[in-house]
């Protein structure tokens, strides 16, 4: 929680210090939720104050909303048949489907239950990264994989063998686009 609420004082620009004079907390209250839980009312002023969730605060994502969207998408199959029709790992939609976890779920999984959404006019896909805690733009943005090679001594054969490494790389993400 403690990291979750540190994340959002950056994205604010403030420091925990300034949050806990702006919410009348004691001088490193905050930190010391790392040991102790506070109190639920403290943590919904917090939720509050950032206009976010509790879930937000306590979890990072928006747990409850993801849980509600992931059962939309799962409608009424099993969870061994969401898992199979999906590339989901069985336990994982177990967690998911019967709310027993509160780990933030990885970019990988949203991105798979984004693809084998029959959905998309109840969950689209904005809303669906948006309660795990991405944006589209993380989930679909390339990642950067080589340096420049400009001005370098590169023999027809070892650009070639680039060339293949580069295309292989593009099939390997619309490979896990697909699921």
């Amino acid at each position: 929680m403690l990291e979750n609420i540190q994340n959002l004082c950056k994205a604010r620009g403030i420091a925990i210090s300034q949050l806990e004079r702006e919410l009348d907390f004691g001088r490193g209250a905050i930190y010391k939720w790392d040991k102790s839980s506070p109190s639920i009312d403290k943590v919904q002023k917090v939720a509050e104050y950032f206009k976010v969730s509790v879930d937000v605060v306590l979890y990072g994502f928006e747990l409850t909303r993801f849980e509600e969207l992931f059962r939309i998408i799962m409608n009424r199959r099993t969870c061994e048949q969401f898992a199979n029709e999906t590339g989901i790992d069985l336990e994982t939609v177990e967690d998911y489907a019967f709310g027993v976890t509160t780990e933030q779920p990885s970019l990988d999984l949203v991105k798979k239950l984004a693809d084998s959404n029959p959905y998309k006019v109840i969950v689209d896909d904005e809303s669906l990264f948006k309660a795990a805690g991405y944006s589209i733009k993380q989930a679909y943005e390339p990642e950067t994989i080589a340096a420049h090679h400009d001005g370098e001594d590169w023999s027809a054969e070892e650009l070639e063998e680039i060339e293949r490494f580069k295309e292989f790389v593009r099939l390997k993400r619309q490979q896990n686009r697909k699921g």
